[in-house]
């Protein structure tokens, strides 16, 4: 059978990508990505790590969700003072590789989403706080973010918020740090000790820096 690319969910956690295969009375989870380990016993070698789940919820009485991976490419438009400094900061200094580009325009594969980058002579005034705009990436593991983090460091990016550690001991708390591109577009890079706080946690109110929040609306 064809593999389908999915995650692997146990009680409302990501736990888990890879791709499913049924083989008679089994099903199999080749594992290409740790999110999280719900249990001592759940604790797989990774990546490409293929165990069988019907043995597995069998004797933990788990219930798994399949649920499909969206393989969709977002789309964002920002806009920039010219196309020589664009391509410094996401080119030079993210990595991102080039796509079409024109005089007044140029396209971006941020990470694998794209970005088109719009000349503009109205940029708008600088903010003075990460809010109310800003865009980024959502890192899967802290290393990846410590990544960015240390790339950002040596191609010398302007960094609009330091590195730090945000709502310690929260169901939110997460690694953040914000860059500034030469026309002031904010991007934050983040990494959530919780998984489940990306879209769950609903019972948790809070969204975003109240400092922050203050600020701009100062």
């Amino acid at each position: 059978e064809k593999p389908v690319h999915n995650v692997l969910v146990y009680q409302d956690r990501t736990i888990g990508l890879g791709t499913w295969r049924t083989s008679r009375n089994s099903l199999f989870f080749s594992f290409e990505k740790s999110i999280a380990t719900p249990l001592p016993s759940l604790t797989f070698a990774f990546p490409h790590t293929c165990v069988d789940l019907f043995s597995i919820c069998h004797k933990h009485a788990m219930m798994i969700q399949r649920l499909p991976m969206n393989n969709s490419i977002f789309h964002l438009a920002i806009p920039v003072r010219d196309i020589e400094s664009t391509k410094e900061f996401y080119a030079g200094g993210l990595g991102c590789s080039i796509g079409r580009q024109s005089a007044v325009a140029i396209t971006l594969n941020f990470h694998g989403h794209q970005i088109v980058a719009q000349v503009t002579e109205d940029l708008g005034p600088p903010q003075s706080s990460i809010y109310p705009r800003h865009f980024g990436l959502v890192c899967e593991t802290e290393e990846e973010w410590m990544g960015w983090r240390d790339r950002a460091q040596k191609n010398r990016l302007t960094f609009f918020r330091e590195p730090h550690r945000r709502f310690s001991g929260k169901p939110i708390e997460h690694l953040t740090f914000f860059l500034k591109d030469p026309s002031h577009n904010l991007l934050e890079f983040k990494y959530y000790l919780n998984a489940n706080a990306i879209f769950g946690e609903q019972g948790f109110s809070q969204i975003g820096d109240d400092q922050e929040r203050q600020a701009s609306e100062a």
